[in-house]
């Protein structure tokens, strides 16, 4: 298969118009877990701890709602399974180690795996760089 050389700059627009987009979403994560009785720093923590948008907001509503920790925190892990999934796709193309995968770990989402998976064309150094600048930008 052909291979279309890569253009950092390409790849970083693809990467920022996912990321800078979604990013947003952390502002509606604060104010509706603000709203649904956790502290700045309660929500601030939780976003460094547990980041997936939808584990989150999920987490937040039940919790809200006035379901269990238990009901909260099955509902998060089921959402956050796929990104185990994710990382199954992404160790080939990352092959990282120690602290480096760690940091990779915790930037493994829907949005950093699609945009690496779609510089596929452009090659494996295409899709580890798609893969960083889209988790570290959200």
């Amino acid at each position: 298969m052909a291979r279309v050389s890569l253009s950092k700059a390409q790849v970083f627009r693809d990467s920022m118009s996912v990321a800078l987009p979604v990013g947003t979403y952390g502002i509606a994560f604060g104010a509706a877990a603000v709203a649904n009785g956790f502290s700045v720093i309660q929500a601030s923590l939780f976003s460094i701890l547990l980041f997936s948008g939808a584990s989150q907001f999920a987490v937040v509503g039940v919790m809200g709602a006035g379901g269990s920790a238990l009901s909260a925190i099955t509902t998060g892990s089921l959402l956050g399974f796929r990104n185990g999934l994710y990382s199954m796709r992404m160790k080939p193309v990352l092959n990282v180690h120690g602290f480096k995968k760690l940091l990779a770990a915790q930037i493994t989402i829907d949005e950093s795996t699609g945009v690496a998976i779609s510089q596929e064309p452009r090659g494996e150094a295409a899709m580890r760089y798609g893969f960083w600048a889209t988790g570290i930008g959200v």
